[in-house]
Parts: structure tokens; C-alpha cells; sequence
């Protein structure tokens, strides 16, 4: 083999191995050139033959027809050195692409009816030329004949279809049962479709596109049947499964349709944003257009029922759907968009009717129109979130200076510096010599926040005249002394030119000027960790403006920002509840700016939360969500949703936590925020602990593919994965959290992060030994194994416990040995509680072999073990153990001592309630009384 040759090979190879996508056509773009450029014809055949297949699967019709049509002529051409069906790694089939080349003929308005049939019959004839069965065309043949509704020659083509035997080239069960689906569904006959929907789930049939086409398919037939949970399960469990690939599009508008007619028109208008675009990936598809229109159509009609039509579809001015929609300049509202959709819908029904003879895709159009008179109650989610805007928060244009004013305040607190400037600008405008000294004040202040020190230096002196006009020479003195360092510059350097402006101001000046002294030096102070001398100086700073009636916008602002600073290091130093108290005194105050009190809310949300006052806690936060919604910015929405679901899911209210994460990260998508993936991440973990695992696996998965195409550190993908791997089991999809675990292993092992191996390795194995699967052992030695050679001790502990558990769930007599080294080693170490629990574990093991009396031993010792660590409950359920085991010996005395003992060690009352319960029982069953 030549060096050319061998270098083609193995570009072959390498395309072989990646998964479909750009990098892999690449591959093959790269070989087929070095083909022709070194006159290999036959590697170049080979590596077209991969293109057809390549491009099929990526949704490049142009180059999968441009491909099949050079193989075919090589074929044509010489059989022997170009033959129809190359095998490797896989088969790349010349007859089998024939299928393929039926189905985009038929749904591409470019061939006319006269070259469909062609391609038919030339596929007829190579099929007989070649000895190969007919069930490939048949099924071809069926299949056109159903998308260009002749469906009296498509029921004749299934009955013949049903009489042939399977071949090589034969659908598998799972696409022919899905095209039958689809067949039965067209010709209205619901309950047929689901019978084979039922056949393929029971069966677990799975092809490339399958199960997820079937479950799009059958979506409105499992509603018209009444089976709505069936078709909620479909529509998570398939569009996860679909939304991958852009060129499923066709399957994915079907989750558009379900989203309508279910009640579900936010999410199916936020899945119409996210794959809108997807409807021009293939332009030659027009199968796809007119199945995405007519189901674009239907969503966004019910949108516009719901009082959401003026709402802007984003993506949907994206310059590649020009040639479907129109131009357009900016995104089309939901309303305007649904009949752009229809006339879409109607010019390619047309168009289709017009090529095949009839009317039946104008039919099809009328039948999606219909569907506006289909609603099924199938909620997806078990809660939801509006937030409460009084019309004392609603937002409205300032007016006067001090409005102007009043707004640079919020967009101070909000960090956006640009939009400080530009209100106190216009405060300027609008208020003259009164209102320039505060106006200028907050420009110097957002300049130095964007590092603009020469700008803020001059807008300062600007300021200093104002103070000066106004009588306060007092202020403008010690701004003149102290310059920038009083407006954010100042480092521990300025500490001493603080102490002699504080000294002079407390001689001469007005208190707001020595308020704001010592308010500025409490900051350093705070950033250099001296946190009781910033406490002092920020309760000063507090007390000395809090009794001013009457403040000015100033110095309201300057009092704002003492009281939260004072409330921040109140926190800092754990003293919650004078926290709460401090931050009071700023929420009293009617005429603080929204987002001022926003802010207030929050701090004292988070200090009440520390003192495991939840429900005040709770109360603060949620009025705070709701201020901020009403205030906007999108960002700030989050963080304030963020405080709200967290308090939310310490209450055991997880569903109500996913409803304010869902509102929010809808905010921030409209908003045009990417990424979010820790709140995204949130949302599923609260998804997985309300029962909500289907949508769960949905969002973790989708942070998991925005992780790895931002390119996220491996320890965050492997946490993800453990997130994903959770609620699969949650979801009882055992496949799929299989995956994510040794997906996550993987990436710990990349990051070399012992405790997230751990972790992983502990799920993956229970779930392993659930099945019965040696696997769970193998997983643990290797994690053990790494553990050890990196003296991580409580890590190796930790594994060898969970082979132990593994081991005795799956029968290995061994597993007593392991328990025995855990409890050494847990000893050794200090850890008392993973003694108590291994030997709790041996007592369970040792009663199963038989062996009592050493079983009743270690469940007592368990027992004291547990309970010396702190945890009484679970040493009662040990003691329970050792009564339970003397109980089936005929022990009665011991195993009486044994409950009593165990209920008086007991703390939870459901505990002390069937302990109680089951040694009554004990006692009637001996016939003894108290």
C-alpha cells in the first residue's frame, strides 16, 4: 500500500469511528480529495459511498443525491472494481440508498411526479437485477404512495407487504411498525396507531430514528384515546431523544402540535425558538416546510388564544428562513407569524397537490386548521409561578430631576454604569444648579465603576463647584482633600487620609459628610478583613443619617448604602438576627428606590433563612422575586428566583422551586441570555425531587450539551451527569442513567477529582446490583484502586464500604471481610459513625448466612456505635435488628429487652411509632400482656 494510500485508509478509518456531524464530513471531504488528487478511484468510491450515508443523517440532501449519483455511475460502469455494497466497520449499500433516494424524491418539490416514478422503477428493476427480495421496494412504494396521499395503492402496497418475507433489505420491526403507525393515523384510524405505538414500546424496538418518530407520531392518537399521560411521557421522552439532530425536524414540529392542543403553549412556544431555524437546514426538504408550517401554525394560533399574540418569536427574522416566511425586519410577533405560517403551509400544499395529481396536502392543511378545536388537559408542569405586581411597583418614565435621580439609584443597583450616566445626565437637563451636586455625585460614581478615573476626576470638580454654589464649601473641602478615594478608589493606603477627614469632619462639617467618611472607610475596613472596626464605623455612619425626616435623594442613597453595609457585616459575623433588625430600618422607609428594596428584601430573607426561620424567610424573598420582575432586568431575576426556590426546596416545596427557576430562565431566554447552566442545573435537580423526572432529564441534559460546547471543566460536566444519572432513576429510564453515570466516571477520572468518583461509583454500582450485575464490583475496586495509589483514605474508605454493600446484595461471602476492614480502618481513622454503619452492615450479613448469635452481637454494637456518633435513630433501627433476630430464635426475653431498649433510643416519632407497634405485636403473638 502506497503512503497515499494507507493515508486515505486511515481517514476512512478515523470518519469510521467519529460520530456524524462536521468534524466527520471533513474526514471524508479530506480522503475524497486526496483520492482524486493521487487517482485512487477506488478509495474515493469508498469514501463517497460513506458520504451518501454521511449526509443523509446530517441533513445535506443536495450532497447525499450528488454522491449516490457519482457511485452509481462507477457502479454502472465496472461492477467488479466499484461494487454496489462495501463492508467494514459497517455496510455502505447501493441498494439499500435506493430507499433513502425514494423518500427525498417524494418529498422534494424540485422532482416532478414523472421522475419519482422513475426512480421507483429504476429501484424495482436493480432489486430484481440483483436476486435481492422485494420488501425494500414494496416499503418504498408504500411509503410514497402514503406521503402523496394514494392511499388506495398505499393500503394495496401494505397488504403486499404483509405477505412478503423478510430480507436484507427489509425495514426493521421498529421503523416498518412506525411507518404502519403513521399510515393508520393518516387514514384516521387512531386505535389502530396506538396498537403498534404499544407494540414498539413493550417491545423496546429502537432504530436510528425510532422510537422517538413513532412517539411524535403518536401523540394526538394517544389523546384521542384518552391516554394523556402515555402522550406526556411520549412527548419528554421523545423530543429529548430527537432534538439532537436538526434534521428531525419534521418530528419535532409534532411536539409543537402537542404543546398547542395540551395546554402547554409557553413550552411549545419556547421548543418553536429553539428549532425554528431548523426548519431551513435542508432547503431541498419541502416535506419538512410543509409539516413544520402547518405545525408552527397550529402552536402559534393557540399562543395568540392565550393572550400572547403581541408576543415576539425570537429567531424568527434568522436571514435562512427568508425563503419560507418573507423578509422581515425584526422578530414576528406570535399572531403575525401564525398566518405567515398558514399562508407558508397553504402555497406548499399547493404546490405538492399540483405535482401529485390531488388534493390531498390542501386536506391535510384543513385537518391542521381543525385542531383548534382539540384541548386536552395534560399539564406539564405540576406548578406554576406568577409573580404579584401591585401598581405601586409598576414602572413608569421619570419626569422630574429627582425621578431622573431617583432611576440613576436603581440603575446603580443594578450595576448598569451606562445607564447611571445617562439618568443623571438628564437629571442635569432637568433640575439646573439645584439637583447638579447629586447628579454629579452619581457620575463620578458610575465612572469609577468603569474605570474612567480622568472622566470622574473632572466630573468630581464639577461636583465640588455645585457644593460650593449651594453653601457646602463644608463638603466640597474634604472631597477636594480625599478626591476619588471617597467614591470606591480607596485601598488600605488611604486608611490614615480617612482617619484625619473623619477627625476634621466630626470639628466642622455636617453629618453627611462625616456619615459618608466613615460609610467609606467601613468598606476598606470590610475588604481588609477588619470586620468589628467596619462594624463600627458602619453603625455609626447609619445611626448618624437614620433620624434625618426628610432626606434628600443623596442623602437617602448614602443611608441606603450604610444600613445595607451595616446588615452585611452583621451577617459576616453571624449575628442573624440583629442582621434582620438592622436591615428593617432601611425597608421602613417608604421613599427608598425599587431596587433598593429589593436588595433589602433579599439580605433580610437570607439572615431570617439563618436563623432556620423559613416561612418569614420565605415571605421576604417572594416579595422581593416580584419587585424585581416588575423592575425587570432579566439577570436580576434570576438571582432573586434563585433565593426564592432555594428557601422553597428547604420547605419540601420542590415543585413551587422549579416553577419560579422555569419563570425565570424563560425571562432570561427572552431576554437573549445564554447559557444559565447553574440555574438551569438547579431546575433539574428541583424537577428530580418533585417527581418530575421526565422534564428533568430534558434540562440536565440540555446543561450537559451547552457545557460541553462552552467547553466547562470536566469536574462540572461529571457533576452534571451525576445530576443526569439521578433523575433517569428517578424516571426509571435505567439505560439512560446508566450512560450518565459512566459518562460522569469519565470525567471525574479526567479531572482527577476523587470525591465526584466517589459519588458517581456509588450510584452506578446500586444500580448495577439492582440488576444483579458484577459490573458494581468492577466499578468500586477501580475507584479504590485510584483512591488508595492517592492516599485519599476517606475516599478509599468510602468504596470499600460500598463493595462490601455490593457484595452482600449480590451474594459474595467476601463481603464480610470488607466490613471488617471498614470498621478497622473507619476506627483508626476517627470515623465512628462509618464503623457503626459497617457494622451494622456485617450484623445484616451475618444474620443472612445464618450465623445469629456474632449477627446479634455486631447489631448491638452497631447499636452504641450509632448512637455515640450522634445519630439515635439509626441505632434503634440497629437494636431492631438484634430484637428482630432473637425474635425468630425463640428468644422472647432478649428480643423483648431488645425493642424496649430500641423505642427508648429512638427520636423520630414514626420510628418510635412501628417499633412500639411491632413489639405489641410480639407480645400478643406470645400471649402476654404488659
Amino acid at each position: 500500500m502506497s503512503d497515499a494510500a494507507k493515508t486515505i485508509t486511515d481517514l476512512l478509518d478515523e470518519a469510521d469511528q467519529t460520530p456524524y456531524g462536521a468534524q466527520e464530513r471533513a474526514l471524508l471531504d479530506q480522503a475524497i480529495a486526496l483520492s482524486e488528487e493521487a487517482g485512487h478511484e477506488e478509495l474515493a468510491y469508498a469514501a463517497r459511498m460513506r458520504l451518501v450515508t454521511s449526509a443523509k443523517m446530517t441533513g445535506d440532501t443536495d450532497g447525499m443525491l450528488a454522491a449516490f449519483a457519482w457511485c452509481l455511475g462507477k457502479f454502472d460502469s465496472d461492477p467488479v472494481r466499484f461494487p454496489s455494497e462495501i463492508t467494514g466497520t459497517d455496510s455502505w449499500d447501493l441498494l439499500w440508498y435506493f430507499k433513502w433516494m425514494a423518500s427525498t424524491v417524494t418529498g422534494s418539490l424540485q422532482f416532478s411526479s414523472e421522475q419519482l416514478e422513475a426512480v421507483l422503477a429504476d429501484m424495482d428493476r436493480r432489486y430484481t437485477e440483483a436476486g435481492v427480495g422485494r420488501s425494500g421496494v414494496v416499503q418504498s412504494l408504500f411509503s410514497s404512495s402514503v406521503e402523496t396521499g394514494r392511499l388506495e395503492d398505499a393500503e394495496r402496497f401494505r397488504l403486499e407487504l404483509e405477505a412478503l418475507p423478510k430480507d436484507d433489505y427489509s425495514h426493521c420491526e421498529a421503523c416498518a411498525r412506525s411507518e404502519f403507525a403513521d399510515y393508520q393515523q393518516t387514514i384516521g384510524d387512531d386505535a389502530a396507531a396506538v396498537a403498534l405505538f404499544d407494540e414498539i414500546q413493550e417491545q423496546r424496538l429502537s432504530c436510528g430514528e425510532e422510537p422517538e418518530g413513532n412517539e411524535a407520531d403518536s401523540l394526538l392518537p394517544l389523546l384521542r384515546l384518552g391516554r394523556g399521560e402515555d402522550a406526556a411521557a411520549a412527548h419528554m421522552r421523545g423530543y429529548r431523544a430527537a432534538r439532537g439532530n436538526p434534521d428531525n425536524i419534521a418530528m419535532i414540529a409534532r411536539h409543537w402540535i402537542f404543546c398547542a392542543v395540551t395546554g402547554n403553549e409557553a413550552r411549545g412556544l419556547a421548543l418553536l425558538e429553539r428549532h425554528i431555524r431548523d426548519l431551513m437546514v435542508d432547503p431541498m426538504n419541502d416535506r419538512q416546510k410543509f409539516v413544520g408550517s402547518c405545525a408552527a401554525a397550529v402552536l402559534l394560533d393557540a399562543v395568540t388564544r392565550a393572550g400572547q399574540g403581541s408576543t415576539p418569536v425570537r429567531h424568527s427574522d434568522a436571514p435562512a428562513l427568508a425563503p419560507l416566511l418573507g423578509e422581515h425586519a425584526g422578530p414576528w410577533t406570535a399572531a403575525d407569524l401564525a398566518a405567515t405560517f398558514w399562508a407558508a403551509a397553504d402555497r406548499l400544499a399547493a404546490a405538492f397537490d399540483a405535482r401529485n395529481g390531488n388534493d390531498f396536502h390542501t386536506r391535510q392543511v384543513a385537518r391542521s386548521r381543525a385542531l383548534a378545536d382539540e384541548r386536552y388537559d395534560v399539564p406539564l408542569e405540576s406548578s406554576t409561578y406568577t409573580p404579584v405586581v401591585t401598581a405601586e411597583v409598576a414602572t413608569t418614565e421619570p419626569t422630574t430631576a429627582e425621578d431622573w435621580l431617583r432611576r440613576a439609584g436603581e440603575r446603580a443597583a443594578t450595576g448598569d454604569h451606562d445607564g447611571v450616566v445617562d439618568a443623571a445626565e438628564r437629571a442635569l437637563a432637568a433640575g439646573g444648579r439645584v439637583i447638579a451636586a447629586d447628579a454629579y455625585r452619581v457620575v463620578v460614581q458610575a465612572l469609577v465603576a468603569r474605570d474612567q478615573h480622568e472622566e470622574a476626576a473632572n466630573a468630581l470638580a464639577d461636583r465640588g463647584k455645585a457644593l460650593r454654589e449651594l453653601g457646602r464649601d463644608d463638603y466640597a473641602d474634604i472631597e477636594d482633600q480625599i478626591g476619588l478615594a471617597l467614591y470606591g478608589t480607596a485601598t488600605a493606603a488611604d486608611l490614615p487620609a480617612f482617619d484625619a477627614a473623619i477627625e476634621d469632619a466630626r470639628a466642622r462639617a455636617g453629618q453627611d459628610v462625616l456619615a459618608d467618611l466613615l460609610a467609606t472607610r467601613a468598606d476598606v475596613l470590610g475588604t481588609e478583613d477588619r470586620i468589628d472596626e467596619a462594624l463600627r464605623d458602619a453603625q455609626e455612619a447609619a445611626a448618624l443619617l437614620m433620624p434625618v425626616a426628610e432626606p434628600t435623594i443623596a442623602e437617602r442613597q448614602l443611608r441606603n448604602h450604610a444600613v445595607l453595609h451595616r446588615t452585611f457585616l452583621l451577617m459576616l459575623s453571624q449575628r442573624f438576627e440583629e442582621a434582620a433588625g438592622s436591615i428593617d430600618d432601611l425597608l421602613r422607609d417608604a421613599g427608598i428606590g425599587r431596587q433598593t428594596r429589593q436588595g433589602g428584601l433579599r439580605m433580610k430573607a437570607q439572615a431570617l433563612a439563618n436563623q432556620d426561620r423559613l416561612d418569614e424567610a420565605l415571605q421576604a424573598a417572594e416579595e422581593a422575586l416580584s419587585l424585581q420582575v416588575a423592575i425587570g432586568d432579566a439577570r436580576l431575576v434570576l438571582n432573586a428566583a434563585g433565593l426564592s426556590s432555594q428557601l422553597l426546596s428547604d420547605l419540601g416545596r420542590d415543585a413551587e422551586a422549579a416553577a419560579r427557576m422555569r419563570f425565570a430562565l424563560r425571562q432570561a431566554e427572552s431576554a437573549g441570555i445564554t447559557g444559565a447552566f447553574t440555574e438551569k442545573f438547579r431546575l433539574g435537580q428541583y424537577l428530580t425531587w418533585s417527581d418530575q423526572a421526565h422534564e428533568a432529564i430534558e434540562v440536565i441534559d440540555e446543561v450537559y450539551r451547552g457545557e460541553s460546547e462552552t467547553g466547562a471543566p470536566p469536574v462540572a460536566l461529571g457533576e452534571t451527569m451525576l445530576g443526569l444519572g439521578v433523575a433517569a432513576l428517578r424516571g426509571d429510564q435505567p439505560g439512560v442513567a446508566y450512560g450518565a453515570f459512566q459518562r460522569g466516571l469519565g470525567h471525574a477520572v479526567e479531572a482527577e477529582h476523587l470525591p465526584l468518583q466517589v459519588g458517581l461509583a456509588t450510584q452506578l454500582a446500586r444500580m448495577l446490583v439492582q440488576f444483579r450485575d458484577d459490573e458494581a464490583v468492577e466499578v468500586l475496586d477501580a475507584v479504590l484502586e485510584r483512591a488508595r495509589a492517592a492516599g485519599d483514605g476517606r475516599s478509599a474508605l468510602r468504596m470499600l464500604n460500598e463493595r462490601g454493600l455490593a457484595k452482600a446484595n449480590l451474594g459474595d461471602e467476601s463481603a464480610i471481610a470488607d466490613f471488617d476492614a471498614v470498621i478497622a480502618e473507619a476506627n483508626a481513622a476517627g470515623e465512628a459513625w462509618l464503623a457503626a454503619d459497617a457494622t451494622d452492615s456485617k450484623a445484616r450479613e451475618l444474620a443472612g448466612a445464618e450465623r445469629h448469635d456474632e449477627a446479634v452481637q455486631c447489631a448491638l454494637a452497631a447499636a452504641d456505635g450509632y448512637a455515640a456518633s450522634g445519630d439515635a435513630n439509626a441505632g434503634a433501627n440497629s437494636e431492631f435488628l438484634a430484637a428482630q433476630i432473637l425474635r425468630g430464635q425463640g428468644r422472647a426475653d432478649e428480643a423483648l429487652a431488645c425493642y424496649t431498649s430500641a423505642i427508648e433510643r429512638a427520636e423520630a416519632p414514626a420510628l418510635v411509632e412501628r417499633l412500639t407497634e411491632q413489639r405489641a405485636e410480639y407480645l400478643a403473638e406470645l400471649g402476654r400482656s404488659e
